[in-house]
């Protein structure tokens, strides 16, 4: 069944492509493979400084966080 849904979830992405570059923050995709790129773009490194500013320990930290 899991991979049965991911194949549909890229298939899904490459019909998507075509509309839009990027990814959706909130969908913790495991699949992508520069999930900060494709999350944040050109506002990865200001968002990176602001969490390092904001969260110094990491306190809200999971597996695609900042």
């Amino acid at each position: 069944m899991v991979a049965r849904n991911r194949h549909w979830q890229d298939r899904f992405y490459e019909a998507m492509r075509r509309f839009g570059t990027g990814a959706y923050q909130n969908f913790a995709d495991p699949s992508l493979r520069d999930w900060r790129a494709s999350y944040y773009g050109a506002n990865l490194a200001r968002l990176e400084r602001i969490k390092h500013a904001i969260d110094p320990d990491r306190l809200f930290n999971f597996a695609q966080a900042l």
